[in-house]
């Protein structure tokens, strides 16, 4: 898959990181990202919506919103599989995101948040007198919680949590000194990931109670502009991509999963040197100034990888576990590709897949896959 950087104006990954949603100024594409890891299978390709700035999937039903350059202030529902329009909704001013699970339908403009009924598209609730938020800045939970995170001030880095079922402010977050730059919850909305406008720094809050439970190094760059942040589909990793060529996993431990039979021994033979390490790290900064102490208690990513060439936006998403069948390490090199896989212990392994959509203004657009952080297997193109 590949298309000039005029032609494309949005991409997104729907809320399952199952499909990948790709706005053009001659329509919209929809590419299937689920059956297999190294894959793009077409699903639809619509040349009738013009300048697409907006487009995003409901799951791996035929429902497509859509808004377009010509009518900012439109939403448009589109049902691919039936080639027809199924309504049209008006807004006072420009749409600058659109957000959606099983239950709502969440549509931002820059100073109101409009809550929607995705059945039958009434506006249930609307958000107004809210901080400017010129970027959309906006995250949504699953149809069960239905949290919705946005800025509460333009110039902190304050986020209210809003519960979209229940109608009313869940939660105010100061998560960052500076403004916000992104936003994420993870499937369940119990976790919250924020980055701020320095891009050095990556918090997670527990919900609803906003506490803080990890904070993470992006990198030793001083300021960098994050793009992107995303949960693993069972909230053990969060990834991470910004202007600079690298991908950031994170992981998160006191929610991870079982370890598999290959780290279960080592793992169980370093718990006491673990153990003595953070409590010395917890002890030492009680001792320390406070900006001293936040750095100490920082965490850096535990796999990153490197993108092909610096891009002026990238998107991540983490799959659902997938299985990488038992193999030798090969390597195939071409002019423009690469592919490596690496052998895989105890049989067939359980791995997280991350995948980003990335463009520059002078390179056509790329797709890359970077497997498994436990495994190492990286395959782009």
């Amino acid at each position: 898959m590949s298309t000039s950087d005029a032609d494309l104006l949005c991409v997104t990954f729907n809320e399952d990181s199952t499909s990948l949603a790709i706005g053009r100024s001659c329509g919209y594409s929809l590419y299937s990202v689920n059956k297999a890891i190294t894959d793009l299978t077409a699903i639809y390709n619509d040349q009738v919506y013009e300048d697409v700035i907006i487009v995003e999937h409901l799951y791996s039903s035929a429902l497509v919103l859509i808004v377009s350059r010509q009518s900012p202030r439109k939403l448009r529902v589109h049902h691919f599989e039936k080639g027809k329009e199924m309504g049209t909704y008006s807004y006072s001013n420009n749409i600058l995101a659109v957000k959606l699970n099983l239950s709502r339908v969440i549509v931002c403009l820059e100073e109101s948040i409009h809550v929607h009924n995705i059945r039958t598209m009434k506006e249930v609730y609307t958000i107004k007198d809210m901080a400017r938020n010129p970027q959309g800045l906006i995250a949504l939970s699953s149809a069960d919680t239905a949290y919705i995170a946005y800025p509460a001030s333009s110039t902190s880095g304050q986020v209210d949590i809003f519960d979209t079922v229940n109608l009313c402010v869940a939660q105010s977050i100061a998560a960052h000194d500076a403004q916000l730059a992104a936003l994420s919850l993870n499937t369940g909305g119990d976790l919250l990931a924020t980055a701020s406008s320095k891009g050095t720094v990556i918090r997670v809050f527990s919900l609803p109670s906003g506490d803080r439970l990890f904070e993470f190094r992006r990198g030793m760059a001083r300021c960098a502009t994050i793009h992107s942040l995303a949960f693993s589909q069972d909230s053990s990793y969060l990834c991470s991509s910004s202007n600079t060529q690298t991908v950031h996993v994170f992981k998160l431990p006191s929610i991870s999963p079982e370890k598999s039979c290959a780290t279960e021994s080592s793992d169980d033979a370093s718990n006491s040197y673990t153990s003595w390490v953070d409590y010395f790290s917890r002890t030492a900064t009680h001792y320390l100034p406070s900006q001293m102490s936040d750095i100490l208690q920082r965490e850096t990513s535990f796999s990153t990888a490197r993108l092909p060439f610096l891009s002026s936006f990238s998107a991540v998403a983490l799959t659902k576990q997938v299985f990488l069948s038992k193999q030798k390490s090969s390597n195939q090199k071409s002019a423009n590709s690469q592919r490596l896989t690496t052998e895989a212990h105890c049989g067939p392994a359980k791995a997280q897949t991350i995948k980003c959509i990335y463009w520059s203004p002078h390179k056509t657009v790329s797709y890359s896959v970077i497997g498994s952080p436990q495994l190492g297997v990286n395959v782009s193109w």
